[in-house]
């Protein structure tokens, strides 16, 4: 397990440089305001797939600080429903690449929380991206979110097929992925299984770091 986590963290680190170069070539296309299409596309492309490749390289990097316990909350007062609203700018261009619709139902009414902002951020993009990845094209995703007596409840609807009992057992172990069965819809399954893994991860985080400072 440790070599594992050495290991991850090494990956993520060789390859952000060359990430990093890939995305500021892109920030300068951009900047030249290219007029041909198919310069326009690639465009797109780059700063689409760069920015799915970045989102790997960190959750594989926090998977890893986790597991050495090297990574720790930054908690401040927050809205949750201006966190939610950075969240689905952030998903927007998955979704559209797989001709999504994303329907939002969240509380006009103020959702103060203490959180870690980004870190929440990464929970519910992990979990809407999760939603794209298994549901067809040109379906809709609903994100919702209200709160009850002092609590928030946030939830994420989408319209893929479903999981089976094994799935639902593992679906939180790191790498797992679940496999197409027979007469399932077509749907974009690249990744690296470690999304849903590192969404329990960080909400669990709260509970270990109190664990950890009353030993």
């Amino acid at each position: 397990m440790a070599q594992r986590d050495e290991f991850l963290a090494t990956l993520g680190h060789e390859l952000r440089n060359p990430l990093a170069a890939i995305m500021t070539c892109g920030e300068v296309l951009d900047s030249l305001q290219l007029e041909a299409p198919a310069a326009a596309r690639c465009l797109s492309v780059i700063s689409t797939q760069s920015a799915q490749i970045k989102r790997l390289l960190d959750d594989l990097s926090d998977i890893s600080r986790i597991a050495r316990r090297k990574l720790s909350l930054q908690c401040e007062p927050l809205d949750l429903s201006t966190t939610l609203q950075d969240v689905v700018v952030q998903v927007q261009s998955t979704l559209e690449a797989n001709n999504q619709r994303l329907a939002l139902d969240i509380s006009d009414e103020p959702m103060p929380l203490l959180a870690d902002a980004t870190r929440l951020r990464q929970i519910f993009a992990n979990l809407l991206v999760n939603a794209s990845r298994y549901s067809p094209a040109d379906s809709e995703i609903r994100l919702s979110a209200s709160s009850h007596d002092g609590l928030a409840e946030v939830g994420i609807r989408d319209q893929g097929i479903g999981m089976s009992a094994e799935t639902q057992a593992r679906i939180f172990e790191p790498f797992f992925q679940a496999q197409q069965r027979d007469g399932e819809p077509q749907t974009s399954r690249s990744g690296l299984g470690v999304g849903l893994t590192l969404a329990r991860s960080l909400v669990a985080m709260p509970e270990l770091e109190a664990a950890i400072a009353g030993r």
